[in-house]
């Protein structure tokens, strides 16, 4: 009988650890068949612009649903943000990698005290570069930039790029434990005729993970700052996010977030995704 207790409490402790020891590697990117630790998928931009990227890199392929919502009561406005985003990233060297991504489908809803307004069609997109600084077990640090591309079609008579460089990081204290940190800043140009309006922003990012075999709790902040004549805090953003990992280095992530505080009257925004790395 002890003997058959004995192997028992081995197989359960074998199968206990197995995920930990999938979540180990020679670095804090290799997590084995658990698919990759993403930073939240949620902030206030368009295309990928704000988000913190991984500094992993790799081979990786998303598909969202991103929606926002943004109630104005003292000027009586309202707008809704739907549309769907194909992001990824793909290696070009063991330091350097390329980022896209494009919202093929872009949804707003205005309404401005008794005039609405309805757009649907091709959202912006982002293209990035990224290289990593620190490679190693616990830590992980990259530097990126990106430019944001007008491809939307719902503007007739203006147009927006933008450029965000920035760094990230991962470190990871214990094995199902992983904490993501992000900095940027953010420089939006918006043309109109003979005319340009900027915008610049600077942001920062941080988020914990907690690895539970197939599930993955995250929970972060976001706080941001500007130039905005109307005052330079904008928000604090508190973040959530639920991670499915059904295997084979698949991804189905709920990410959400609530802008509290500051100038930006956004409610909140969300993003439901399934992402693939190889």
């Amino acid at each position: 009988m002890s003997a058959r207790i004995t192997a028992m409490s081995a197989l359960l402790g074998l199968s206990l650890l197995t995920p930990l020891a999938a979540a180990q590697g020679s670095t804090v990117c290799e997590r084995g068949r658990i698919g990759p630790r993403l930073p939240l998928g949620v902030t206030l931009g368009e295309a990928d612009l704000g988000m913190t990227p991984s500094p992993c890199g790799g081979r990786v392929l998303s598909l969202e649903g991103r929606g926002t919502a943004l109630l104005e009561l003292d000027d009586f406005y309202g707008a809704i943000d739907a549309g769907a985003v194909i992001s990824g990233s793909y290696p070009v060297s063991d330091r350097w990698w390329l980022s896209g991504a494009i919202a093929p489908l872009q949804f707003r809803f205005v309404q401005n005290a008794s005039i609405a307004a309805t757009t649907l069609g091709l959202g912006a997109a982002t293209l990035g570069l990224h290289a990593w600084l620190v490679d190693g077990p616990r830590w992980r640090v990259s530097a990126y930039g990106r430019v944001r591309v007008p491809t939307e079609t719902g503007r007739q008579y203006a147009a927006t790029v933008g450029v965000e460089p920035g760094v990230a990081a991962l470190w990871s204290p214990s094995p199902r434990v992983t904490v993501a940190l992000g900095a940027s800043l953010q420089g939006l140009f918006t043309v109109l005729g003979s005319h340009t309006v900027s915008r610049m922003t600077a942001q920062v990012t941080a988020d914990v993970g907690v690895l539970l075999r197939w599930f993955e709790p995250v929970l972060g902040a976001e706080l941001r700052v500007g130039t905005d004549d109307d005052g330079a805090f904008e928000y604090i953003a508190p973040k959530l996010g639920l991670r499915f990992h059904p295997g084979r280095r698949w991804v189905i992530a709920l990410d959400a977030m609530m802008p509290l505080g500051g100038i930006d009257r956004t409610l909140a925004r969300a993003a439901l995704g399934v992402t693939r790395a190889w």
